[in-house]
C-alpha cells in the first residue's frame, strides 16, 4: 500500500539506520488484483506467483541463501508476505526454502471482514485511520476473489489467514521464520494483527515473534514522515531485530 517512492524511502531509512547489517533491498513489482468498476484482473494467486519469482531469482538466480533474506510486506503486501512464507513451507522446492526473517508492518490478514462488528477496532478506530471506508467498501477482497465464490474469503487460509472462521489450530503457520509485526493502536485492522500474532506464536513459539504495537499510531505510521516519534521509534526497533536476526542467523 502506498506509492513506491514512499515506500522505497522507508526501506532506504531502515538500510540507513541498519549500519551496514542489511547492504540492499529488492522490490518485486507485483501484479495488482482489480475489479469493478474497473475491468477484472490479476486475481489470487497472481501476485504471490510474482513474489515467488522474485524470491526465485534471488536465490537461484543471484545465489542469495534463504537464510540471509528477510521479506517485508506492508498492509496488503502483509498479506502477500504471509503467502509466499506458507508457499516456501509447504511446496517443499529443492533450495528453496523460507526466508530468514519476516517483517510485517500494519498487515491486512482478513478480507473476509470477520473481525468487524460494533465493539471491533474497525468501527472504535474509524475516526483516526485513514483505511476505514477502503475496506468497507469491499474492493481489495472482490479483486483478491476473482471468481472464487464468496465464502471461500472467510474459508481459505490463503486468502484470509486471520479470519475467525478458520481453526487456529490447523498449523497454518508453521515453520514461520523469525518474525516482527508493527501494528498501530488506533488502526482499523488492529483485531486481526492481533489475530495473526497469535496465531504465528501458537504453531512456533513466543521466541518466534516480536509484537510492537504503538498506542498512538494509525495504519502504516512508519511510512509516514510527520508520524513522530513512532515513526523514528519504529524504525530504531526494526533496525535493532535485524541485527540480533543476523547475530541469530550466524550463531553468535
Amino acid at each position: 500500500m502506498g506509492s513506491a517512492s514512499v515506500c522505497d524511502a522507508f526501506v532506504a531509512t531502515l538500510l540507513e539506520k541498519s549500519r551496514g547489517i542489511i547492504k540492499r533491498a529488492f522490490g518485486v513489482d507485483y501484479r495488482l488484483s482489480s475489479a469493478a468498476p474497473f475491468l477484472q484482473s490479476n486475481p489470487f494467486p497472481a501476485a504471490l506467483i510474482d513474489a515467488l519469482s522474485g524470491y526465485f531469482y534471488l536465490v537461484k538466480g543471484l545465489g542469495f541463501e534463504p537464510k540471509n533474506i528477510i521479506v517485508e510486506g506492508i498492509s496488503a503486501g502483509g498479506h502477500l508476505a504471509i503467502s509466499l512464507v506458507r508457499y516456501l513451507n509447504h511446496a517443499s522446492i529443492p533450495g528453496l526454502c523460507r526466508p530468514g526473517g519476516l517483517l510485517l508492518i500494519s498487515p491486512t490478514g482478513d478480507w473476509g471482514g470477520t473481525h468487524d462488528g460494533l465493539d471491533s477496532s474497525l468501527e472504535r478506530n474509524k475516526s483516526f485511520d485513514f483505511v476505514y471506508h477502503f475496506l468497507k467498501s469491499g474492493y481489495s477482497a472482490r479483486a483478491l476473489l476473482g471468481k472464487l465464490p464468496v465464502e471461500r474469503l472467510c474459508q481459505s487460509p490463503w486468502l484470509s489467514p486471520a479470519s475467525k472462521e478458520i481453526n487456529p489450530f490447523e498449523g497454518n503457520f508453521k515453520m514461520f521464520p523469525k518474525t516482527c509485526v508493527l501494528a498501530g493502536g488506533v488502526e482499523v485492522g488492529l483485531d486481526q494483527i492481533k489475530t495473526l500474532r497469535d496465531r504465528i506464536i501458537t504453531d512456533n513459539n513466543p521466541s518466534t515473534l516480536l509484537y510492537l504495537e504503538y498506542p498512538d499510531a494509525i495504519h502504516v505510521f512508519p511510512l509516514i514522515a510527520w508520524h513522530e516519534p513512532e515513526k523514528s521509534e519504529a524504525v530504531a526497533a526494526c533496525s535493532i531485530w535485524m541485527k540480533e536476526l543476523c547475530e541469530w542467523s550466524l550463531g553468535f
